[in-house]
């Protein structure tokens, strides 16, 4: 069983069975989002300073053989409303969605198994 936890420290942990890898630092939150195959992906929420505070979204895969990032991708700065989920994984294809003045955006990223080529 694969479970990610943020600690005291600001970072993120993914824990698989006993082993405990450290996915990312100074994190806000995380949410895991599913798995397939040897692929873990999760959305990351981390506090960026420019200016004002701003918050810098992030969904991350992890190839858990190799310990390699097959995937990262910079979200959109939140919307007009942060919507309950925003993020979701179905077997190797990632969705987001975020809310904006002209209508809801849909964004889809189909990962390929090999972590070499990501199509949108």
């Amino acid at each position: 069983a694969l479970t990610v936890k943020r600690l005291p420290d600001g970072n993120a942990y993914l824990y698989d069975g006993r082993v405990r890898r450290l996915w990312a630092k100074n994190v806000l939150s995380v949410r895991l989002l599913g798995v397939s195959d040897n692929t873990v992906c999760a959305q990351f929420e981390r506090r960026q300073r420019v200016g004002a505070t701003h918050i810098a979204r992030q969904l991350r895969c992890l190839d858990l053989t190799d310990s390699a990032w097959s995937f990262a991708e910079d979200l959109p700065e939140i919307g007009l409303y942060v919507p309950r989920r925003s993020a979701a994984m179905a077997g190797r294809t990632l969705a987001f969605i975020n809310p904006e003045v002209s209508g809801l955006r849909l964004m889809v990223w189909n990962i390929d198994p090999a972590g070499t080529e990501v199509q949108r």
